[in-house]
């Protein structure tokens, strides 16, 4: 086989960082602490991505986030899906669901192999293929849902159970999953969408409790704070200011000053624009 010296050279920096990498098990129930020091991630996790990994490891294990867009929850999800991979070496899986092959493959799965290659791990099936495999004990995948591809009968000791784009998710694989879940600290279920739908059966499950709901706006997001004071985004690919400002642009209504209530939002913010000071008051 003929490699280029460029590409000889990164084949030879993953090795020496494989010889020298820590056994990530150490890493068991510490997600956070896998993503900075293991996967070695820079800019780190933002505090809403730190709160839902953390969550994954707290009852009742079943984590539901109402997310916006561009704000990192399929980054979120992929690193989860790599962290129990890692950590969790003996009767363990991962499990992910979206609604179509392009929401499995091109989006999630694209995050879990980005994040796999930039630290030279490897352990997939293949070039393409949305799977991680050890030993059919030891494995991640990640299942289609408009093929009607169901995941039933797996049962292992650690299980993380994992739904992007859960709105359009049917309530098959909703109740396919409650089967196989248990509470009991082992297993893990964590559901993110944009709650648009209120039939869906993602409105259903946190209409009934039992999960711990985490909301995930991109008017918290550490790049529109950081552009609010002048300062560049810390994270390129995600939500800036101008992306939000057109979304509030088609979906938000101004205000007059008689008829605003207290869940309407003030933009800008105020402690962001003091020329503004109470900015303007949009209802959404």
């Amino acid at each position: 086989m003929h490699y280029s010296l460029d590409r000889l050279e990164r084949r030879i920096r993953r090795r020496e960082r494989g010889a020298l990498r820590e056994n990530p098990i150490v890493y068991q129930g510490q997600p956070v602490l896998y993503a900075e020091r293991y996967l070695k991630l820079h800019p780190g996790l933002w505090s809403v991505q730190k709160q839902i990994a953390s969550a994954i490891h707290t009852p009742p294990y079943k984590v539901l986030v109402r997310a916006s867009h561009s704000v990192g929850k399929s980054f979120v999800a992929a690193l989860l899906t790599n962290y129990w991979y890692d950590c969790f070496p003996e009767s363990s899986c991962v499990i992910t669901t979206a609604p179509t092959a392009r929401d499995v493959r091109d989006v999630l799965w694209r995050e879990v192999r980005l994040l796999r290659h930039a630290v030279g791990l490897g352990g997939f099936t293949g070039p393409k293929i949305p799977e991680l495999w050890d030993n059919p004990d030891h494995y991640a995948k990640g299942f289609t849902a408009e093929r009607g591809e169901l995941f039933v009968g797996r049962h292992l000791a650690h299980m993380l159970f994992i739904f992007d784009e859960a709105c359009l998710i049917d309530s098959a694989y909703w109740t396919t999953t409650a089967s196989m879940f248990q509470p009991d600290g082992r297993h893990a279920w964590l559901v993110i969408g944009n709650p648009t739908d209120t039939t869906s059966q993602m409105y259903a499950e946190e209409m009934s409790g039992g999960w711990n709901v985490i909301e995930m706006s991109s008017l918290d997001h550490p790049n529109i704070q950081a552009e609010l004071r002048g300062e560049a985004p810390p994270y390129p690919t995600a939500v800036t200011l101008s992306m939000l400002e057109g979304w509030l642009d088609q979906w938000a209504t101004l205000v007059p000053p008689q008829d605003r209530v207290a869940s309407d939002l003030a933009w800008p913010p105020a402690k962001a624009c003091p020329v503004c000071r109470e900015g303007i008051r949009l209802g959404l």
